[in-house]
């Protein structure tokens, strides 16, 4: 929900209060009881899941002006996932009462986010279809594109993912091991679909 309106800005200012969250210190965790809905101000978000042996799998990334958490504010259920910073964050915690009494009086708000709902469902759905269907060469290649339209920066015939995502961040928003995707980055490299080095991953436009 990046970049929401004005309005919902100043509602999270109003009615909100903003905290500091450092690099991996959890916002919440899988299960927690709580309905409180955020923005985020600056900085990364992953919201995670891990097996029973601690493999991460990351579901979604956010970023400055995106909103989430919103899940537990309509269904009054515990988190389904958990959000972890992947930089230093400065975010805005709104109880989930004053966000929905907001899109009460601001119908065309509650469509809206109705709309993003429905496209983060088909962003599952098309990782679902990846990890049953693609090689994992095609697979880690689709996942840096859609980073890289996220929160890469596009520099002429490139996008460029800086190094706020450690290579565990990158195999958990993939869903592979660190080995794999190093093994499958020289070969995307090789290929000419991507470069990189310490400091960033260039996903070039073809």
């Amino acid at each position: 929900m990046k970049n929401f309106t004005l309005e919902i800005r100043e509602l999270f200012n109003d009615k909100g209060m903003v905290k500091i969250y450092e690099r991996e210190r959890p916002i919440f965790y899988k299960d927690d009881e709580s309905d409180k809905v955020y923005l985020i101000e600056s900085g990364i978000v992953k919201i995670v899941n891990y097996s029973e042996e601690g493999k991460e799998l990351i579901l979604a990334i956010f970023q400055e002006g995106d909103i989430f958490g919103e899940m537990s504010a309509f269904d009054k259920r515990g988190r389904s996932a958990c959000a972890i910073p992947v930089k230093t964050s400065r975010i805005y915690e709104l109880p989930g009462r004053h966000f929905i009494d907001f899109l009460k009086q601001k119908p065309e708000l509650l469509l809206h986010i109705v709309k993003i709902l429905s496209l983060r469902i088909r962003e599952l759905n098309d990782f679902i279809e990846d990890t049953v269907f693609s090689n994992l060469s095609s697979r880690i290649l689709n996942r840096l594109i859609k980073l890289s339209k996220v929160s890469g920066i596009q520099k002429g015939n490139y996008f460029e993912i800086r190094n706020d995502f450690t290579q565990g961040d990158l195999a958990g928003f993939i869903g592979c091991t660190r080995e794999n995707l190093n093994k499958e980055l020289k070969i995307l490299k090789e290929k000419g679909f991507i470069d990189y080095d310490k400091h960033s991953i260039r996903v070039i436009i073809r």
